[in-house]
């Protein structure tokens, strides 16, 4: 279920909706949903941040920073340990150019796949793909409770600010028999 990213509150995640508990309301940013917290949005440091990875998604799409061939191979080597399993729905978290989305996507056409990330440039790479809904949220606090059977964060790890937060938003976005790969 879509959760409020200020309240935690369940929330009916249609654009311009406001949250029923505390007001928030979602905002959409080039055609994305944009789930990020009054705290987020007033955050001087956040914004820093954001604004940082946009420029740096921007230049990694116009001329790459790590080679293709390499992310890819990962990719594939990362859903290989998925081991086929059968998952329903999928949460990537940190999509990047969306070189395991694609992957998930071959592997599990059934499934349905969101795509988070706090790059715009980055999100609107992706949201060309068959059946991923995109949006922008912190990973720290994922506008998600119990949705998803498979959460998968490769590389991102390292750039989020509070890993705990993390963890937990991750650990609150699965279901109860859900997977985390990391």
């Amino acid at each position: 279920m879509r959760i409020c990213p200020n309240c935690r509150s369940q929330f009916d995640n249609q654009p311009g909706n406001s949250c029923t508990v505390c007001g928030w309301s979602l905002e959409l940013c080039e055609g994305i949903p944009v789930y990020l917290s009054n705290a987020d949005r007033e955050d001087r440091s956040f914004s820093d941040y954001v604004t940082n990875y946009k420029e740096l998604s921007e230049a990694d799409l116009q001329q790459e920073i790590v080679d293709k061939t390499y992310l890819n191979n990962q990719a594939e080597k990362l859903v290989s340990y998925l081991d086929r399993q059968n998952f329903g729905s999928i949460l990537e978290v940190g999509v990047g150019q969306g070189f395991f989305l694609r992957k998930l996507r071959e592997h599990y056409a059934n499934s349905t796949v969101t795509a988070v990330d706090i790059s715009i440039p980055f999100l609107k790479h992706v949201k060309t793909l068959e059946n991923v809904e995109c949006i922008v949220a912190n990973a720290e606090n994922l506008p998600f409770r119990e949705e998803y059977d498979l959460v998968v964060a490769s590389d991102i790890l390292e750039h989020v600010i509070n890993p705990i937060d993390f963890l937990l938003s991750v650990n609150f976005s699965l279901r109860l028999d859900g997977v985390m790969v990391l």
